[in-house]
């Protein structure tokens, strides 16, 4: 690399170092202009895995109340499980309430 000041050290820099290089050179020009990092959205991605993650289950949910149930060898969920999955969506809100 060229320049004296931009030579690695096994230590690394102190913070002292790192904000008079950051003053002295401003910020990583090749990172803010990359254009992948600047197409890439991050709400659009945890977005789309969501759904992809929401749709299998709610397909794995609904399979055992389809007529490939007898064909799979699923068998009803007891009543039970209503119970629990009305508690983990009453939680799951509870918990955004709270976050906001």
């Amino acid at each position: 690399m060229p320049g004296s000041d931009r030579q690695r050290t096994l230590e690394g820099l102190t913070s002292a170092e790192a904000a008079e290089r950051l003053r002295r050179a401003g910020p990583n020009e090749l990172a803010a202009s990359s254009r992948f990092a600047r197409s890439l959205d991050g709400s659009r991605v945890l977005s789309s895995s969501s759904w992809g993650v929401g749709s299998t289950v709610a397909t794995g949910i609904a399979i055992p109340f389809t007529p490939l149930a007898g064909w799979l060898g699923f068998t009803p969920l007891p009543p039970v499980f209503a119970a629990l999955v009305t508690m983990i969506i009453a939680y799951l809100g509870v918990v955004e309430v709270v976050k906001r």
